[in-house]
């Protein structure tokens, strides 16, 4: 079981939490575009929603259009079950509505998450979030590369910089010592063997499992 997915199955155990999975799910960015989701910018018809984009606004892309991904999707109707828009709260009020104080501290919140799932705190857990579903996307091949780029709102250059990571799992697939696997990105299956990631992403890209090594061992590349 992934570090992503052991944090979000955590952040599922309760309904105010659930905001998490738009940044590991989603690929949304932690606060900014997670706070700015309204309830009317999602289009349950057409399977995507937009994307309020305060860091690239400045580049002429406030806006971009996200796929309703199976997970989200998931999460989505959930909250939307317990919150009714339109009925209890505006249809256009803010899909989190905790956290909206700037006294709320969202990276305290996971940290704790973190704890319970016995998971290693990371000093970004929300790019790291992010950074998680973009390697994942990437590795499944559905999409072309210019196409996550539009999604996740980023480039090429920073995508390769910054977000896609080297997993355990490609090193296996390399040496043969398992099948080649397409991590789905819709569906609830798991990684094979329930490689767990641990390394932070750095300037080096590598994110290493914990098969074949102590829990929190740390691997880093020479």
């Amino acid at each position: 079981m992934t570090w992503r997915t052991r944090y979000l199955r955590r952040a599922q155990a309760k309904s105010s939490e659930r905001s998490f999975h738009c940044a590991g799910s989603g690929g949304l960015r932690c606060p900014s575009e997670v706070l700015a989701l309204r309830w009317s910018d999602i289009a349950w018809d057409r399977g995507w929603f937009t994307v309020r984009a305060s860091k690239t606004a400045h580049c002429d892309k406030a806006e971009r259009i996200v796929p309703l991904f199976h997970e989200l999707l998931t999460e989505l109707n959930a909250l939307f079950t317990l919150v009714e828009p339109g009925i209890s709260v505006s249809a256009d009020a803010y899909v989190v509505q905790r956290f909206r104080d700037k006294q709320q501290n969202l990276r305290t919140r996971l940290n704790r998450i973190a704890d319970v799932a016995g998971v290693e705190r990371w000093p970004k857990p929300f790019m790291a979030l992010r950074a998680s579903r973009r390697t994942e996307l990437e590795r499944s091949g559905r999409q072309p590369n210019h196409v996550l780029n539009a999604w996740f709102g980023h480039t090429a250059k920073i995508a390769d910089e910054h977000y896609l990571t080297v997993t355990e799992v490609d090193f296996d697939v390399a040496s043969g010592s398992v099948v080649p696997f397409v991590v789905p990105s819709v569906g609830n299956k798991e990684p094979p063997r329930g490689f767990t990631e641990l390394q932070k992403p750095n300037k080096n890209r590598v994110m290493i499992a914990s098969v074949g090594f102590p829990m929190g061992t740390k691997i880093h590349p020479t």
